[in-house]
């Protein structure tokens, strides 16, 4: 009988562990459907080129992270960001934003500089303003133009 009661205790400490190592493997790569998701906040905005911005891009007010890009579409000619603000994170209606870079490898982000407006986007609610990036090979054109002349 004792040798049963410790195989059933290691038994348990086992399956609790994996249980733990399997919930923390799906929680760290935001694959959990049924957790971390109430709660949050979507919004839409909608610029006219998103280079460089993918699926999981942070999403940054005031240079902290308040969510990520949940996914990109092409809506007509523009492209349809959707993204997940964190819970308690409000934007409010007069936000403009715009793709940024971070560091010196070019990684984006979608800056969100906050307005002065005390109404905040409801959930699903969209973003009016947005600033297309500064496209670098246009920029790279121009200048080799200007200095050929």
């Amino acid at each position: 009988m004792r040798r049963w009661n410790t195989d059933l205790k290691v038994g348990v400490f086992i399956l609790l562990s994996l249980s733990a190592l399997l919930f923390m493997t799906f929680k760290i790569g935001g694959k959990l459907p049924f957790f971390g998701e109430d709660g949050q906040t979507e919004l839409i905005i909608v610029f006219n080129r998103v280079s460089g911005v993918s699926e999981k891009s942070h999403v940054k007010m005031a240079g902290v992270n308040i969510g990520k890009v949940r996914s990109i579409e092409l809506e007509g000619r523009k492209a349809k960001v959707t993204i997940n603000l964190n819970r308690g994170a409000r934007v409010p209606v007069d936000s403009v934003a715009s793709i940024r870079s971070s560091g010196l490898l070019g990684e984006k982000f979608i800056d969100i500089n906050p307005g002065a407006s005390n109404a905040f986007v409801k959930n699903g609610g969209a973003l009016s303003k947005s600033i297309d990036p500064t496209d670098i090979d246009e920029m790279m054109t121009k200048l080799s133009a200007a200095l050929d002349d």
